[in-house]
């Protein structure tokens, strides 16, 4: 198995042996899964994201850690936009999609693609947003002020440019709820990502938890939930203030 985290146009893919063969296409190719760190192999990512900001000792430099950053979004936009066809296929190569090299695709793979880079799109933006919400000392409900209004923050002046094409309603309070409940869905994510890892080492090492710490208690997973429960605690009180 090859861990691809940026393959042409498809970012976070995976590039396995091929799970089957088809006439039309040469034996020599492999299969691609575009987005597949993102959405099985959260744990890993996620983890290291922290793992190198905590061990970051860097003072002079400004070091970028951020998985969802404008530079990395981008890529996932173009890799999002690339997987859309006009014809659909039961499977694709780099004739029908641009970018996939000497590797094919299957349909199912790229619905699943398409809506997880569309997913954590949405979840930068949603992310960003609330950041300069929360720090806002003047509380509102309306979203449109912050699209209009200049801002100081970097991510925010990128975000808010894909913001209309990527995010529906101009509630605060109901895209607050939207993004609560993403970050919660992203934390039973990662936690389900380190549960396989645990199921898949335990069948191969024997001593296995001798040196890994299991799902349930594993620090990074008990922390990326307690930020979630924090984040609802904030939100909440932010739209009751008066």
């Amino acid at each position: 198995v090859i861990l691809s985290p940026f393959i042409t146009k498809n970012d976070f893919s995976l590039i396995n042996f091929p799970s089957r063969s088809y006439k039309h296409i040469s034996p020599a190719y492999n299969e691609i899964f575009p987005a597949w760190v993102l959405s099985d192999n959260s744990y890993m990512l996620m983890r290291n994201e922290a793992k190198y900001r905590k061990r970051n000792k860097a003072k002079r430099i400004y070091i970028k850690f951020d998985i969802f950053r404008p530079s990395i979004i981008e890529k996932m936009i173009r890799a999002r936009d690339a997987l859309k066809v006009s014809r659909k296929n039961e499977v694709y190569t780099d004739k029908e999609i641009e970018g996939l090299g000497k590797n094919y695709m299957k349909e199912d793979v790229r619905i699943k693609a398409i809506k997880t880079y569309s997913y954590y799109i949405k979840y930068f933006c949603l992310d960003t947003l609330f950041k300069v919400v929360l720090n806002n000392n003047k509380r509102s409900v309306n979203l449109e002020p912050f699209l209009k209004k200049d801002h100081n923050d970097k991510y925010w002046k990128f975000a808010r440019v894909i913001f209309v094409n990527e995010i529906r309603g101009d509630n605060l309070q109901e895209l607050a709820e939207e993004l609560i409940k993403m970050k919660y869905e992203i934390a039973d994510t990662v936690f389900k990502s380190k549960q396989r890892d645990d199921i898949r080492g335990a069948n191969v090492i024997d001593d296995y938890y001798d040196a890994h710490i299991d799902a349930d208690h594993d620090e990074f997973i008990l922390d990326l939930r307690k930020k979630a429960d924090e984040f609802e605690k904030q939100v909440r009180k932010y739209f009751r203030r008066k």
